[in-house]
């Protein structure tokens, strides 16, 4: 739900050696690992640009009406919170009305899509162990960040619309990776794209939706039983998601801000750090 808690999830699952994979399932999925690899292993050149698809920024709704508590047998509205601030119970919160609003959602909807599509552009810069370092917002719909060694993440509109519009027919959650001798584009609905064919020769004749977690799983189970690090372990996770919560703020404040990777906190910006995290309800604080 924002920075802290990424911290505090990595160091407790590393700290009990558990094995741990979030649901960011596009890591397992052929076409984004084709686009990843190809990143990875030069053949687009020097990387220059990555570019996540994201949902367009707001601010928190209003809390929905305060209605009569039902039976905890039935819902148990303080288990339901969690150590999300309390608010009135409404029913339409426990169908899916929780989105968007502040306690119970995060970071005005950037870690919506986000966090899986920015989580493949970390994976396709080889930044799973930081983060950029720069945040700039032009818009409710377009953040512009950079990392330390020059590559350049750019969180637009998925929608198509605005700066840069998408390849048609690629599906939900694309992500475009840019070197200088190449791009590779992908989305959900088996689509991939690239200025050289030649590129996807390799492509995978068996093919799943960017949204099937069924190789995820597989992955997750193998390394139950080798002990070896899940494609989206913790620690990767907690990377993707600060640079997440990093852009939201910078969106909120609506100016530009600079993120320590290292120190995992904003440089000279205690308006930013400020909003690292927020106050947990008793008894859920760790």
């Amino acid at each position: 739900m924002n920075i802290q808690e990424c911290q505090e999830l990595d160091d407790a699952i590393k700290k009990h050696k558990r094995v741990f994979q979030a649901g960011t399932q596009r890591r397992s999925v052929p076409n984004f690992q084709l686009a990843a690899d190809l990143a990875l292993k030069g053949k687009l050149g020097q990387m220059k640009e990555v570019h996540a698809g994201i949902l367009k920024l707001q601010d928190y709704l209003k809390p929905l009406p305060a209605q009569p508590e039902p039976d905890p047998a039935i819902i148990n509205w303080d288990k339901w919170l969690g150590p999300a601030p309390s608010i009135p119970f409404n029913a339409d919160y426990c169908r899916g009305r929780w989105r968007n609003h502040k306690g119970l959602y995060s970071a005005w909807r950037l870690p919506e899509w986000g966090s899986h599509t920015i989580d493949l552009c970390q994976w396709a810069a080889d930044a799973d162990g930081t983060t950029p370092i720069e945040y700039e917002p032009e818009s409710d719909s377009l953040i512009h960040t950079r990392y330390a060694n020059g590559i350049n993440l750019v969180m637009r509109l998925s929608s198509g619309k605005g700066v840069g519009k998408w390849i048609k027919g690629l599906g939900t959650c694309p992500v475009r990776f840019v070197g200088d001798e190449g791009w590779v584009e992908a989305g959900d609905h088996l689509g991939i794209k690239s200025s050289h064919p030649q590129f996807l020769k390799n492509k995978p004749k068996n093919q799943i939706r960017g949204t099937d977690p069924l190789l995820h799983v597989r992955n997750f189970l193998d390394c139950v039983k080798s002990r070896k690090q899940p494609v989206c372990n913790s620690t990767a996770v907690r990377y993707g998601h600060m640079a997440c919560f990093a852009a939201a703020i910078s969106w909120k404040l609506g100016r530009k801000v600079t993120f320590d990777p290292k120190k995992e906190s904003f440089v000279d910006d205690d308006e930013a750090n400020r909003m690292r995290t927020y106050k947990r309800r008793a008894p859920y604080t760790i």
